[in-house]
Order: C-alpha cells, then sequence, then structure tokens
C-alpha cells in the first residue's frame, strides 16, 4: 500500500495546502496555516467550514491529516465526514487508524465505502480488517464487488492475482466500433475511468486491446478485431 501511495503522490502535478491550531507535528503536503485553521475550525464547531476545508485536500492528504489528529478530534472528524466520507481516503489510512475508522463506521457504511473503490484498493482494505469485520463487509456488499474482492483475496500477497486493476473495460472481439459505442453507452456498470478496451475470445481469454480514442474515431461498422493491438502482455495471476 505504501508503495502505491508514493506513485501516486508522485505523480500528483499539483498539491492544494489549504487551511488545525495546533497540531503540533507538521504533516507532509499540508502547510502549518492550514493545519491551524482547520484545528480551530474543529475546536469552534464550524462543521461547515471543517466540511469545506476537508472537500479541497487530496485524499492521500486528508489521510495523512486524519492519522495526525488525536484520537478524539479523528473520531470527530469521522463522525462529520462518515456520509460523505471519501473512499479513496479510506484506501490511503495506514493499518492502526485504518482499524479505528473501521469500529466508528456500520458494516454497510465500509461495505458502501469499499464498492466505490478501485478493486485493488478494495482488496487492500478488506484484507487488513479483523476476520468479524472483514465478513461483516463482504456480507454486505452487492455479489458482483464481493466476487471481485474474493477473487483477489485468494491470490498470494504480492502476486499479479492480488495487486491487479479487475474494473476494465471488456468486450468480444467480434463485435464492431457501433456496437462497442452501443453498449459503452447503455451498460450502466462500467468502470469510472478506462482508456483502454481489452478484447476477448469466444473463451474469454484477452487477445488485444484497443486505446478508446482510435474506437470513438473509426467508422461504426469497421471491426474491433482490425483495430486491435496485439502486443499486449499478459502476466499470470501466480508464479
Amino acid at each position: 500500500r505504501e508503495l502505491k501511495r508514493l506513485a501516486r503522490l508522485g505523480s500528483m502535478q499539483e498539491r492544494q495546502k489549504p487551511v488545525v491550531a495546533e497540531p503540533a507535528e507538521s504533516v507532509s503536503g499540508l502547510s502549518p496555516e492550514f493545519l491551524e485553521s482547520f484545528k480551530a475550525a474543529m475546536d469552534l464547531c464550524q462543521t461547515n467550514e471543517v466540511r469545506r476545508q476537508a472537500e479541497t485536500l487530496h485524499p492521500a492528504d486528508l489521510a495523512d491529516l486524519l492519522e495526525a489528529l488525536p484520537s478524539e478530534n479523528r473520531e470527530d472528524l469521522v463522525d462529520l465526514l462518515r456520509q460523505d466520507l471519501n473512499p479513496a481516503m479510506i484506501a490511503e489510512l495506514d493499518e492502526a487508524v485504518l482499524e479505528r475508522v473501521v469500529n466508528q463506521l456500520s458494516a454497510q457504511e465500509m461495505a458502501d465505502a469499499v464498492a466505490e473503490m478501485e478493486t485493488d484498493d478494495a482488496v487492500d482494505v478488506v484484507e487488513e480488517l479483523g476476520e468479524k469485520e472483514r465478513r461483516d463487509v463482504l456480507d454486505a456488499l452487492p455479489i458482483g464487488e464481493r466476487t471481485l474482492i474474493e477473487e483477489g483475496l485468494s491470490y498470494p500477497e504480492d502476486s499479479a492475482g492480488r495487486l491487479m486493476q479487475r474494473n476494465v473495460m471488456v468486450l468480444p472481439a467480434h463485435w464492431n466500433v457501433g456496437q462497442a459505442i452501443d453498449f459503452m453507452r447503455e451498460e450502466e456498470d462500467l468502470p469510472r475511468d478506462f482508456f483502454d478496451v481489452f478484447l476477448v475470445n469466444p473463451t474469454h481469454k484477452p487477445i488485444g486491446s484497443i486505446p478508446l480514442s482510435r474506437v470513438i474515431r473509426t467508422e461504426l461498422r469497421v471491426a474491433l478485431s482490425d483495430l486491435m493491438l496485439e502486443d499486449m502482455k499478459i502476466i499470470p495471476g501466480t508464479l
């Protein structure tokens, strides 16, 4: 998880540095002025201001802030934000703080957050839960998300099967561009963001990929197989 966090932070071109009066410790990525202002707003119970400032933070920054707060302030902040607690922030928490946050939330609230995460982050978070909490959260998930997470958990730690992203756009290679675009317009359960379409044969084996830009710029009657890039590297789930 720490490697994933460093990769995300390294790719960010801009970090917002908004406005807590006291924490004695500095928090990476956040200015002392922001920390003072944020803590002051919490001390004065200015809930709208606390929410506003929290919403300006990148999930990694919000996780760092939550980890740096005293436990009482942390619990207050989680309660304040629990109606729209950022799932990406939960995925950034270290194990000790994650455990405390999970204890504040119901299994359904945790399941709702996990369902919004990228599948690799969801697997990481669920893996760190206690056995009972893990079962309760998995049972509260929709069957589709639960199946993906349980599949990820079935692979050894640090294997490709455990780390890979499962929310991908997969289409039959025999479709044409028009069928692909109609499907992507009408299907509700698509990945939130994707840049490539992966093509599979009738046995659902991957045989190639197409950049999404190439799909939308091509005439509707053209077969996807004619646009396919075949130099795709396939890595086994375990070695």
